[in-house]
């Protein structure tokens, strides 16, 4: 599903004159809902334009950025809140929605725990601006721009879909990318799995979109995109999830070993 705007939050000084979002994303838009300080939630009553609202709990207080969150997220930001994971407060930012684990959008401290998976399995997202040499806003028609937007819808992936037929020259790119950062054993026995090189160029789901944008000033246009890391950062994430796991697990049984021969000596 794609959308016109009018506007964009997104980049500072600059318009939205093309959208391309997954269907999940605009899903996702539409079940946003706003919250107001006067709800019974809000422990505190000052003027809303003063952020964060603090949010109180059983345990650390949630200050949150934003007054258009879903109730779901609400109760997740709750749900960390008062788990023994969080230390002084939980931050909740602008754009913060949904996650698997934690609200996606949260940031919080913690003394006593590492959690590499927070909201969700890998967040290894990408973020580009790029401004298109000289073109401008002016020289863009309005059919211009709906003939940009179909060729978007038609040409980029998202969601779960990849290229059935990868481009011309997609493996070219893995291995220019390979040259230029360095990797593991295991990452390059992934790289050119034809999962894999099929989903470089696609957008992926739930939040990511694509935005052909103009600057105010000069009427620049910019692209902007962001995207999933796709199968191969969820691969990767699941691949050293289960390593950590492993070597946790034989840490706790060479523990636990010690333990019980203390325990036999004493």
């Amino acid at each position: 599903m794609s959308c016109f705007k009018t506007g964009s939050i997104l980049f500072k000084d600059a318009r939205s004159i093309i959208c391309s979002c997954c269907s999940n994303r605009m899903f996702f838009t539409k079940k946003r809902v706003m919250y107001r300080r006067s709800s019974s939630i809000y422990g505190n009553d000052s003027n809303d334009n003063n952020l964060p609202i603090i949010i109180p709990t059983k345990r650390v207080p949630i200050h949150l950025y934003t007054e258009e969150i879903e109730s779901e997220a609400i109760n997740q930001l709750v749900s960390l809140a008062e788990s023994p994971m969080p230390v002084d407060y939980v931050c909740a930012m602008p754009d913060a929605h949904l996650g698997k684990g934690v609200t996606v959008g949260s940031v919080f401290a913690s003394e006593d725990y590492i959690c590499p998976n927070a909201v969700g399995v890998d967040i290894g997202c990408g973020m580009a601006a790029v401004p298109i040499q000289n073109l401008y806003k002016w020289d863009l028609s309005h059919r211009d721009m709906v003939l940009i937007q179909q060729k978007i819808k038609e040409r980029i992936p998202t969601g779960f879909s990849s290229y059935k037929i990868a481009p011309k020259n997609l493996s070219k790119v893995v291995d220019d990318i390979s040259q230029k950062m360095k990797h593991t054993k295991h990452l390059s026995s992934q790289l050119h799995l034809p999962r894999v090189v099929n989903q470089l160029g696609t957008l992926g789901g739930g939040n990511h979109f694509l935005e052909v944008l103009f600057e105010e000033k000069s009427g620049q246009i910019w692209v902007m995109v962001h995207s999933g890391s796709r199968n191969i950062g969820n691969r990767i994430a699941m691949y050293y999830d289960a390593l950590a796991k492993k070597k946790l697990r034989t840490k706790r049984n060479q523990y636990e070993s010690i333990e019980r021969y203390k325990l036999l000596t004493y």
